[in-house]
């Protein structure tokens, strides 16, 4: 979303990461959450600018419509809008108007796109009160923006502008309010739409885009009824000179003459793409993202990625347990469904990098120092390597309708690995890596208010001289006694939702067992000192309680590293204080993954939007 009033001012809606902004034309990207529940629905992540105050935004994740004041500093939820389950959100600069759609397999009463009507209260000055009452309006002419000088107060009533002059010492305040959502027209059978947008040639044109891919819609009574002009499209958006364009297929699109016309702008395959956005200031300068981000300054002829800083994949690190000079980085997207995840390697300390293999996702290493597995969501694969991942031998398992969601190996048992699925009995082990299966027994699915499932993603985390094993899902902690054969649920008072990443939510200490650090979304970092059974806050100037992931030093378990959206945070006291460690970051504000070498504590690295960084020690 670009600010109409500042080309170099604009702000993404990345998935699982919140709202970003860049006041230097995208060649730089900073996280702006304050506020905000970043986990949200985990489907979609949308912001609006109002533009006739670019300081005012609007922002879904699918679990409620936030607002900001102020650019994006803060952000505070609009309570009055559907809580959960948004697929859409466009605001209107004519009627002043936030649309809000929610799925159309909602119950018949809230399914539908809503119309949040935005209320003014204008306060005229002082020494006017007395003959001239608060107005509370909505003016379709005039909206609700108006700027107020301090020698001249304004109300607007209807489509009639009255203004008086006042004593400059007045203090003249402007405050608003949201009415209730209310539904409006609904598209063709009942469908909502994921975006919208309303034509710069005729104001009463309204253009719908109801999937990624899926159909377009018009309407032309400001979106009470529709008509569909186009398929197989996965984002649309606005053009000075024209209607709309729109990404349909492998082309970019333009669309004249209330969607009669069509013109190819140019094909070009940017895979799965969330959002097009054309510059009000230059036509020709074109934007558009999805797992990564792309802009055009010459009318979508030629295109340059401007991804730097911007959360858009998540990056894990891995070390080989048995050689300490290989990293391993798993590259894939902050993504609602996972897709294929790229293996890099690194032989010399993450000086350079070599792409592996394509195939599968995650990576587990086996306990005998050799065997790697990755894994392939559906059909259920396991793929293992022996010579640091060169080659692959794939197996099915036997339970074929099983949708994968994590390999894990067990970090002192060879040959012990857990399969862990998305559906009962959620985990199965094997001691023969891999080869054969058994189920295991006591987990659980669990779900949190305005999400899908919290069993999408889940880690294992070992103890390392027992059987001891801690289960960590999205909003689901579990321990098993018996190397995980049999599983008893923890205490998630207060837990709220852990970090992203399988593999960094959670750090076990080498010294205690029942000594367990979690990072979470929102809550900061939290402890528990008697395995699970009760957890205490440990966020002492630790600043930023958006965790991404957690790690600890095996050789110093007194040293602990948190990685953040506001960068990275080292305690040297076990967790009772916090310092930042972001020197040398090159300002990225995300911090995907830290890893610590488990043989020399000397060797830290964090995985950033802006690569891969070494912490130096001092």
């Amino acid at each position: 979303m670009i600010d109409p009033q500042n080309p170099r001012v604009l702000y993404a809606g990345v998935l699982l990461a919140g709202v970003y902004k860049t006041t230097d034309g995208g060649e730089h990207w900073e996280a702006v959450n304050n506020g905000i529940n970043t986990r949200g629905f985990r489907s979609v992540s949308i912001v609006v600018i109002n533009p006739r105050n670019t300081q005012r935004l609007y922002y879904t994740n699918g679990g409620g419509v936030y607002r900001t004041l102020d650019g994006g500093k803060t952000w505070a939820r609009i309570t009055n809008c559907p809580g959960d389950g948004i697929f859409g959100l466009f605001f209107h600069p004519v009627s002043n108007t936030l649309f809000v759609s929610v799925p159309s397999d909602r119950p018949s009463t809230s399914r539908g796109v809503y119309r949040l009507i935005l209320l003014c209260q204008f306060l005229p000055c002082p020494n006017l009160l007395a003959r001239t009452p608060t107005v509370v309006l909505c003016s379709e002419q005039f909206g609700c923006n108006t700027v107020v000088m301090s020698i001249l107060c304004e109300i607007r009533i209807g489509r009639t502008r009255h203004s008086q002059k006042a004593d400059q010492n007045d203090e003249v305040v402007l405050t608003d309010t949201e009415a209730d959502c209310k539904l409006s027209g609904t598209l063709v059978g009942g469908t909502s739409f994921l975006d919208m947008e309303v034509s710069t040639q005729d104001r009463e044109f309204l253009y719908a885009l109801t999937g990624r891919p899926g159909s377009v819609y018009r309407s032309s009574d400001s979106g009470n009824t529709w008509d569909r002009i186009q398929n197989s499209c996965q984002a649309i958006a606005t053009h000075p000179q024209s209607d709309l364009v729109a990404y349909c297929g492998d082309s970019l699109l333009r669309i004249t003459n209330g969607g009669q016309t069509w013109e190819t702008l140019s094909i070009i395959m940017f895979g799965q793409v969330g959002v097009i956005v054309v510059s009000p200031h230059d036509p020709d300068t074109i934007y558009v993202g999805g797992e990564n981000l792309y802009m055009s300054k010459d009318g979508g002829r030629s295109w340059a990625e401007r991804s730097n800083g911007l959360g858009v994949a998540c990056l894990e690190l891995k070390f080989n347990p048995a050689d300490n000079t290989t990293l391993y980085l798993i590259e894939g997207y902050c993504r609602f469904a996972r897709r294929l995840e790229r293996l890099y390697l690194s032989s010399d300390s993450g000086s350079s990098w070599n792409p592996v293999i394509d195939k599968g996702l995650g990576l587990a290493f086996d306990a005998d120092g050799t065997t790697l597995y990755r894994y392939f969501t559906s059909p259920p694969e396991i793929g293992r390597s022996r010579d640091n991942g060169k080659t692959w031998q794939w197996d099915r398992l036997p339970q074929t309708s099983l949708r994968l969601i994590n390999v894990v190996a067990h970090s002192q048992r060879v040959g012990t690995v857990y399969a862990i699925t998305e559906s009962a009995p959620f985990a199965y082990l094997s001691a023969d890596r891999g080869y054969s299966w058994r189920p295991s027994t006591g987990l659980s699915s669990r779900f949190l208010s305005g999400t899908l499932s919290t069993m999408l993603t889940r880690g294992l985390f070992f103890d390392h001289k027992s059987q001891l094993v801690y289960s960590v899902a999205d909003a689901d902690l579990a321990r098993s006694d018996n190397g995980g054969m049999t599983w008893t649920s923890c205490s998630r008072d207060g837990l709220g939702y852990t970090a992203i990443s399988n593999e960094s939510r959670a750090a076990v200490d080498p010294r205690d067992e029942n000594r367990l650090f979690l990072a979470t979304l929102r809550i900061g970092v939290l402890m528990s000192q008697d395995g699970c059974k009760t957890w205490q806050s440990a966020n002492t100037r630790l600043g930023n309680l958006f965790l991404i992931a957690i790690a600890i030093d095996l050789k110093n378990p007194d040293r602990v590293y948190a990685g953040t959206d506001g960068g990275a945070c080292i305690s040297s006291d076990g967790g009772k204080a916090w310092v930042q460690a972001n020197q040398g970051l090159l300002s990225a504000t995300v911090v995907y993954s830290i890893v610590v070498d488990p043989k020399d504590s000397r060797n830290v690295y964090a995985a950033t939007p802006y690569g891969i960084f070494r912490l130096e020690a001092k």
